[in-house]
């Protein structure tokens, strides 16, 4: 699809990138945001417990340092399977 849409783009606009060219990219647009949600260019990041919570039966004090790692959340996402196309 990616490809096809480059192509048909290319036929319009040649092969310039121009802004008009890039608007018209709304599938390689996609890709990119998927890729990033997929692969973020940040792995996670540090925060504070505000409360003591108990999380898989394990209790975080208030105050604590929590690490949250994006990546693993998103590949973890229970309403996408693996087995989910990425059409």
């Amino acid at each position: 699809k990616l490809v096809l849409e480059q192509q048909k783009l290319r036929s319009i606009h040649g092969d310039k990138i121009t802004k008009d060219f890039l608007d018209g990219c709304t599938y390689l647009d996609a890709v990119v945001r998927e890729t990033m949600r997929l692969v973020p260019v940040s792995g996670g990041w540090l925060r504070r417990a505000e409360e003591t919570v108990v999380l898989d039966g394990r209790q975080i004090p208030e105050g604590a340092a929590v690490f949250y790692n994006i990546r693993l959340t998103h590949e973890l996402d229970p309403t996408i399977s693996s087995s989910t196309p990425m059409n």
